[in-house]
């Protein structure tokens, strides 16, 4: 059986919409490149990701003066994929905000495949897994071996409780 060909149209409306794409993300990089040369950044401190939204990160500080500070910051175009637990290392803007400049490698990383088989990071540095289930309502019969499964083939300690 042949493949089926696309049409001109299509051809061009993919083109279009690949093109647009790469425009966005260019310009993203753009926006965060000329936020970390403007000169109302900070120096740079340490800070771990504690949650993440596509484009920006939340960032809890590790260095005084910011301990235990979060802080909403936009990422760098070649930081690769981050996820929550990564250690950054981040400029504060004046105002508020900061971009994360660079990241520190990480000692564990617990993955799961995507929609195409590939494995993708879900959270990083983790200590130990602590599995807490509930009587009500029941869960999955084999919800906890999963959880026990991934903790091994990582290597990170758990705890049921």
């Amino acid at each position: 059986m042949s493949k089926r060909k696309l049409t001109k149209q299509q051809t061009w409306r993919i083109e279009r919409i690949q093109k647009e794409r790469v425009e966005r993300t260019q310009k993203r990089g753009d926006i965060a490149e000329e936020l970390l040369q403007s000169s109302d950044l900070g120096s740079e401190t340490e800070g771990i990701i504690i949650s993440h939204f596509g484009t920006q990160v939340e960032v809890e500080g590790t260095q005084e003066p910011f301990i235990g500070i979060s802080t909403r910051c936009n990422l760098r175009a070649n930081l690769g994929q981050l996820v929550t637990g990564d250690k950054v290392v981040w400029r504060p803007k004046q105002n508020e905000g900061g971009v994360v400049v660079a990241t520190t490698p990480r000692h564990t990383s617990l993955s799961r495949p995507d929609m195409h088989g590939r494995l993708k990071p879900v959270a990083a540095n983790i200590d130990h897994i602590v599995v807490v289930i509930a009587a009500e309502p029941v869960a999955h019969a084999n919800l906890i071996d999963r959880y026990l499964v991934a903790a091994e083939t990582v290597g990170i300690p758990r705890h049921i409780a």
